[in-house]
């Protein structure tokens, strides 16, 4: 009886210890995919600090994302950044994403941190135009405001929006999701924010913005910066065709990072006005422990880029 009771006592602390690794994975890992449900994301904004303001935002048939808002904190105006994490990543992914929205704008700068859906391969970037086309014609679908979230002692409240089974289901075409999310969120921008507009997009994202500036070039976005951008014979295509001035962060250490400098070595030829690459020292592909040191070299840049 006692070496049954503590083997019992032994499985209880085995799956304590699962379940805690568990939880910190899924809170700490910057590869996993955000759990996409309105049900999700209220957890997350729960713990946000009482300076983010929340804009939720409805798309296509109710599908409904939020919107994480720091107005700018200083006395300096220098405009507007809205940061485009990777696919699958929420609005406030841990790591470099969340210091660069919380710490730009203490430096003259408003930040909007939205969320892309992830995109099979087999659904990618060849459907993109067909579904902005379809996007153009539906009527009734553009993207409406919902509650600003006020700030309650060091939690945010806000009044959300309604649950229902719809809220929990991914959208069908995660491609067309993505196309409404991003014009929704560029009109929000445009009527609550000051330009000059610039767009911060990471790795898997930045196909997806490019390919939506090639189709719609009405957003007045002066400076797109991509930070290890998967590299895409396309990709280097759209940003030779782009007006906007296009900058690249990369890692060091980024596995890619041949490919990445190859690209870039062609477009300095194709599109030397307007395209920079910087090779963050040291860094790895998440610049962990260095998102501080990031975060004061994408000052640097961006408040030179601005003043060209």
């Amino acid at each position: 009886m006692h070496i049954y009771s503590l083997m019992q006592q032994s499985q209880r602390i085995l799956s304590c210890i699962a379940l805690g690794f568990t939880a910190y994975w899924s809170s700490t890992s910057t590869s996993l995919a955000f759990n996409e449900s309105v049900e999700a994301y209220e957890q997350m904004i729960e713990k946000l600090p009482s300076t983010t303001q929340v804009a939720w935002q409805s798309v296509l048939d109710n599908e409904r994302f939020p919107l994480l808002l720091r107005p700018n904190q200083s006395s300096q105006q220098l405009g507007t950044i809205i940061i485009i994490p990777a696919l699958g990543q929420h609005a406030d992914w841990p790591g470099y994403i969340r210091t660069l929205r919380n710490g730009l704008p203490r430096h003259g700068w408003n930040t909007i941190a939205m969320s892309l859906l992830r995109v099979e391969p087999a659904m990618d970037k060849q459907n993109m135009a067909q579904d902005m086309m379809k996007q153009d014609q539906m009527s009734g679908a553009d993207s409406e405001s919902g509650v600003i979230a006020t700030a309650s002692s060091d939690k945010i409240t806000f009044s959300a929006p309604d649950n229902n089974s719809s809220d929990s289901q991914p959208p069908m075409d995660p491609n067309a999701s993505n196309i409404a999310r991003l014009q929704a969120t560029f009109t929000h921008a445009q009527a609550e924010f000051p330009a000059p507009y610039l767009l911060f997009a990471t790795g898997s994202s930045a196909g997806t913005v490019m390919s939506y500036l090639a189709q719609d070039n009405s957003f007045p976005a002066s400076v797109v910066v991509l930070v290890n951008a998967h590299s895409t014979e396309q990709l280097t295509q759209q940003i030779e065709q782009n007006s906007a001035m296009i900058f690249e962060l990369i890692a060091e250490h980024n596995p890619h990072r041949d490919q990445i400098l190859e690209r870039a070595t062609l477009l300095q030829q194709t599109a030397q006005n307007h395209y920079f690459i910087k090779v963050f020292p040291s860094g790895n592909t998440n610049f962990e422990h260095q998102e501080h040191a990031l975060l004061k070299t994408v000052r640097g840049l961006l408040n030179r880029l601005v003043q060209k």
